[in-house]
């Protein structure tokens, strides 16, 4: 037809295997995207449109087909607002920059279009997932032949198998027969993430069958009140076939006491002669990287490694080496792995768990070899990427032990330089001193006010709600930076963190650093951004309202 370009542009050309092609649509929308904004912001500026209303009533499907630097070109808008994470002012969530390597090996991945249903179509990289599980078991300290692991849709992926395995292993006839009436209770923490109520509603099990425990002022798991709340359940009819703990909370990087709840698990299968064994998830999907630090000379220090961050990395390994005691945990590539999503991953220490999902009979490992690893038959998904495991294992193989240490210990280090300024000077005041993690809470005060977190909870409700308006305000003021002229900072404010004496919420500052140019250079920079943003800010503070925001921002709750 007249017009149309010839279909075989689009694809690789199987006469010579030749990238060239790819490389070169790739640097279109790259300079594409350039012409957006400079380089060292923290986001690209500009929105597509105020409303997505507004866009898709001027799309449609193109009658016909479009030479693809075109379409590069008339896609890059869309990168319009995207966050830059490999930007050290950019600190809005737990999301790293993914390693380059990574991204190179599933870019080439993806051109082969493998399903890892099966590993016939996928030659050898089929047993990418199988060399990660054996690398991450190895690092908890399991037997990798008697252990196995799925790489699923992100961390709702691993607790959703959590629970489904769990219900498989207590109840034999759950397959056939489903759940029958039971009274089942699935264990979490007033903690522990959102997720875990979710995985009970699309199970079927409902939302209120997650049992929240009850915290200590740690933020861990209160062991003597959760056996009384689950003795009582267990006394009223109840089951609890799942119990899910944390390996490192998203803000506070909280870890329970594993071991004691294991013990915990055994106490009241005994005390209560239950015919079934509660499994125990530790639900790490953060925490898992500082199984790096496993065999680390803490006392000789070899990497050179500041006093307090490396006291709180020893704490953090101690408390997360602990997995080991558990049946099953789980693990973000993406999050704490420097991985592009997604690449997650659900591990058991006994196989037969994972292997009992399916209803054939699985090869053992020694019997493993290509042409017979068929995950397809247990996993949930019959279409499976291997974006997730080669991305981790690249990661893996790149990074290594120390490359890992080093990362996670140059963002704790770091951070704690900044919670150490910040506590210097009059008007910064640091939420989390003790949090062992790499995320700084803070709240900022106003000119002529010298006040320190504590003294916030405790003072009047006039008090508190000025500071926390002050604070909001202070965080649009940000966010209208990142979309007018761009703007080396993004970070967070979360709304009522903390409920104060006087009976209002309190909002903070976040900052959740996950570059590795977040260094010690870098954070002189940005302290002096961060006080010269307040000192301009406070020049219109009383009347502030941002002309524009790069996307809807956090409403202020008060009460």
């Amino acid at each position: 037809m007249k017009g149309k370009l010839k279909l075989n542009k689009y694809f690789l050309d199987p006469e010579n295997d030749s990238c060239d092609e790819l490389i070169k649509q790739v640097r279109v929308l790259d300079e594409s995207i350039k012409k957006f904004g400079k380089a060292n912001q923290a986001r690209i500026p500009g929105v597509i449109s105020e409303k997505y209303e507004d866009y898709l009533n001027k799309s449609s499907i193109p009658e016909i087909n479009q030479d693809p630097e075109e379409v590069m070109k008339d896609i890059s808008k869309l990168f319009q607002g995207a966050v830059r994470w490999h930007h050290p002012g950019t600190m809005i969530n737990i999301t790293p920059p993914p390693l380059i390597p990574a991204i190179a090996a599933t870019t080439m991945t993806m051109l082969f279009n493998p399903n890892l249903a099966i590993d016939v179509s996928c030659g050898g990289l089929g047993v990418a997932e199988l060399e990660v599980v054996k690398h991450m078991t190895t690092l908890v300290g399991w037997d990798w032949r008697k252990s196995l692991g799925v790489f699923t849709f992100g961390g709702k992926g691993t607790n959703l198998y959590t629970v489904k395995v769990a219900l498989n292993k207590c109840y034999p006839d759950i397959k056939e027969k489903g759940i029958q009436g039971r009274k089942i209770a699935v264990t979490s923490t007033e903690q522990g993430h959102p997720c875990h109520i979710e995985i009970c509603d699309w199970l079927g099990l409902g939302r209120s069958s997650c049992l929240r425990l009850p915290v200590d002022t740690s933020g861990r798991i209160d062991i003597e009140k959760a056996e009384k709340i689950m003795s009582n359940f267990i006394e009223d009819g109840g089951e609890i076939p799942c119990m899910i703990i944390n390996g490192g909370t998203t803000l506070h990087n909280t870890v329970d006491p594993i071991e004691k709840i294991v013990q915990l698990r055994d106490k009241l299968v005994g005390k209560h002669k239950l015919n079934y064994t509660p499994h125990v998830h530790v639900d790490s999907v953060i925490g898992w990287v500082w199984l790096f630090f496993k065999d680390y000379d803490f006392e000789k220090n070899p990497e050179g490694i500041d006093g307090i961050a490396l006291q709180k990395l020893r704490n953090m390994y101690n408390r997360v080496s602990e997995i080991r005691f558990a049946d099953s945990f789980g693990v973000d590539f993406h999050k704490t792995g420097f991985c592009p999503y997604l690449s997650s991953i659900f591990i058991v220490k006994d196989k037969a768990l994972i292997e009992n999902l399916g209803m054939s009979k699985q090869p053992e490992v020694s019997e493993l070899q290509f042409g017979n690893y068929s995950p397809f038959t247990y996993t949930l998904e019959s279409s499976r990427a291997l974006n997730g495991p080669v991305s981790a294992l690249v990661a893996l193989k790149s990074l290594g032990m120390s490359g890992f240490r080093e990362l996670i210990a140059g963002l704790v280090a770091n951070s704690e330089k900044v919670k150490k300024i910040f506590e210097g000077l009059r008007d910064f005041s640091v939420v989390n001193a003790s949090d062992e993690n790499f995320v700084t809470l803070f709240v900022i005060t106003p000119p002529k006010i010298t006040i320190k977190y504590q003294e916030i909870l405790n003072s009047t409700a006039d008090m508190v709600t000025k500071i926390a308006e002050y604070n909001h305000k202070f965080y649009l003021f940000l966010l209208e930076k990142q979309i007018i002229g761009g703007s080396p900072l993004a970070i967070d404010f979360i709304s009522a963190y903390e409920n104060t004496k006087s009976g209002v919420k309190i909002g903070i500052m976040k900052m959740y650093p996950t570059s590795p140019y977040f260094d010690e250079q870098y954070v002189d920079t940005f302290v002096k951004q961060i006080t010269d943003f307040k000192i301009e800010f406070d020049k219109v503070a009383d009347d502030f309202k941002p002309k524009a925001c790069p996307h809807v921002p956090k409403t202020l709750v008060l009460r």
